[in-house]
Parts: C-alpha cells; structure tokens; sequence
C-alpha cells in the first residue's frame, strides 16, 4: 500500500514537470505519446479492411490499402490530442481501481479474518517508526482529527484496525481521490475534442478545398530571399506548387531581398487566400536576427512555407566524405531558428530534383510537421 501510495506521488511530480515542459514549448507540436499508441488503436481497422477488399475485389486491394494507410496517418495527427486524452483518462481510471481494489479487498478480508498491526526493523528505533508513519499518515491524522494509535514494540502486535483506517484515509486522499480528480478532467477534455475537433486549416489541402468551395482562387507568392533562382529551376518549383495547390491557383514571384532588407509590404489582398512560400539558400548560415525575424514579419501568424534549396550548398561540399553531415548540421541550425515558429520547412534541390520530386517533399512539408521536424 505504501508502495502505491509513493509510486503515485511520483507521477503526480512527473506530471507537473511535463506540464510545465509544454508549457515552454506551447508554439511546437505536441502529441505526446498518442503518435505511439494512435498507430496500434488502428492497426486493426487496416487488417479488417483489407481483408474485406481482398475477399469482394482483390484486385483493388493494393490500393485501397494503401488509401487506407494514408487517411489513417492523416487521421491520427488530427485525433492525436483526442488519443492522448482517451490513453490518459484510461491510465487514471486504472490507477484508481487498483487502489480502491487493494482498499476494499483489504477491509473485506478484514471481515473474516483478523488482522494485527506489528513492525519489524534493522534500522529505525520506536520513536524512529512513529515518526515516520507519522509523517507518512498525517493528511489521515488532519482529517480525522486523531492521534496516532500507540506503536506496539518492536515484535509485538496490537490491534489493527485503527492503522487500516488511517492507511485507507491516507490512499483516499493522496490516490482515489486526485486520480478521479484528473479522470474527470480529461473527461471534459475529450468530450469538447469530440465536438470541437481541432483541425489545421493552413494545410495545403484544406486551403484548396476551401478556396473552392467559396469561389475563391489561391494566390501563391514566392519571396526570394538573397537567392537568385534561374528560370528553369522555378518552373519546377511553380509546377510543384501548383500541383500541391491546384492549378486553379495563381503565381506570382516578388524581386529578390537582399540580404538584411525587409521585403515590401504584400498587396495580395485577403491574406486567407494567400500562401506566402519563402525562398531561401541552404548556403546561408541560419541567423536570429535575420532570418528568424523575416520569417517573423511574413508570417504575420499565419502559417508560413519556406523552402531552403539545398543544390548550391551540395554542389560545394562536393562528393567529401563529411558532405551529407555537414549537409544534415546545416538543416539542423535552419530548424533550431525556426523550429519555434508556424513554419513548414521543405529541404528541395531545385536543379537536381524533377518537379514531382520536389512536390512530394513540399507535400510532405505542407500538410505535415512543422519545421522542428522537417526532413531534409
């Protein structure tokens, strides 16, 4: 019981401190442990319904499964905060029936059998135990009011009844009761995310479907920033961001920022049908007060594509053996400047890569992680 009681009482200290850690990190993406479970709360919807494709058309199995797999994957980012919740609730729930089970099979045993209170120790004297079991049954001992029955000797036995009351009082207090405490909480969390879904509308999806839906036409704008892009290359990007968009979409490529420069006000009109798509170089060096601050400034806090082309920094390391780390340290410093902020961080070659090439990783970018997790 002592046992359950402390284990408690450390996760409790284990739940302030993950608290308090998102808490610092409340502009990142956090699912918390749901992106674990989410994929095995699932896996058996995946295998029912393939095996339902295979059996009435097998010979759409392959790509229904497929479908399947990828609206699953979609669905789980979305629900995440939903599984997280529901996991947590279950954890609390089985927290708390453990100990009222060890509470309640303590007292039913206790109506046929009778139970003595004795204590045996290599190290704590008489005056040593009472003041430990002091300190351990004073929320019980506040409560009630009472004293703490007299210690029978070392070796010796008394009787117990009092001393269960008080350890049940103890794991009332310090277990059932925070743990129904924190079940009902998480009650009234999933079921607002059971009405109020929370969705990322910037995503490239929703914003095409959106925009459809109201008549409206999505209009890209291409910010390069200290980069010059030839016309080749930004057919490919074009080409690859209509294809993420949608064709109905229109185009349009700012002048070159220098540098240090803050770019000119943006003139496209409602900025909710707007995709403002930075232009960077991997070559340059990630800075706060530069980069971190023009993101800023874009941004505005709408969520922000910005795409660093990795084909010049390639081409200077060369074939080196060190190539592809100092490549990977370089993303790392880009995402550690922007990882804070609502960005979307694609790593493309312009000149290497085909423009369906260059769609997959703008895709992937677009609809999901933010820049802290953005692959290169």
């Amino acid at each position: 019981l002592l046992g359950l009681i402390a284990w408690n009482l450390l996760l409790y200290l284990g739940f302030l401190l993950v608290w308090v850690a998102k808490g610092r990190r409340s502009h990142r993406s956090r699912q918390g442990f749901a992106t674990l479970i989410s994929p095995l709360l699932t896996l058996g919807i995946v295998r029912r319904t393939r095996s339902a494709v295979r059996a009435r058309m097998p010979e759409r199995a392959g790509l229904v499964g497929r479908a399947l797999s990828s609206f699953l994957a979609d669905w789980r980012k979305v629900s995440a905060r939903l599984v997280e919740a529901r996991a947590r609730r279950l954890l609390h729930g089985s927290a708390l029936a453990l100990m009222a089970g060890v509470l309640g099979g303590m007292y039913a045993r206790g109506l046929i059998f009778e139970y003595q209170a004795t204590w045996e120790s290599t190290f704590l004297s008489d005056e040593g135990a009472g003041r430990l079991l002091g300190t351990v049954l004073a929320p019980a001992l506040s409560v009630t009011g009472g004293q703490l029955p007299v210690l029978p000797p070392e070796g010796g036995t008394g009787d117990a009844a009092a001393w269960i009351h008080l350890f049940a009082i103890t794991g009332g207090l310090l277990v059932l009761g925070p743990r129904a405490l924190l079940m009902s909480v998480e009650t009234m969390r999933i079921l607002r995310l059971r009405r109020h879904l929370p969705l990322d509308l910037g995503g490239a999806y929703f914003r095409r479907i959106l925009a459809a839906g109201r008549g409206e036409r999505l209009r890209i704008s291409i910010l390069p920033y200290s980069l010059t892009v030839p016309q080749r290359q930004l057919e490919k990007l074009q080409t690859a961001l209509l294809d993420l968009y949608g064709s109905r979409a229109s185009i349009t490529v700012a002048e070159k920022v220098e540098y240090g420069e803050t770019p000119a006000a943006s003139e496209n009109g409602d900025s909710a049908w707007t995709v403002p798509v930075v232009l960077m170089s991997l070559a340059q060096t990630p800075e706060e007060e530069v980069h971190g601050e023009l993101v800023d400034a874009l941004g505005d806090g709408e969520d922000l594509l910005v795409i660093l082309e990795t084909g010049a920094y390639r081409s200077r390391l060369g074939d080196g053996p060190d190539a592809e780390k100092r490549t990977d340290q370089r993303l790392q410093a880009w995402r550690r400047v922007l990882g804070s902020r609502r960005v979307h961080l694609a790593a493309v070659d312009l000149a290497g890569s085909s423009s369906e090439e260059i769609h997959r990783e703008l895709t992937r970018a677009a609809e999901g992680s933010k820049a802290e997790e953005a692959g290169g």
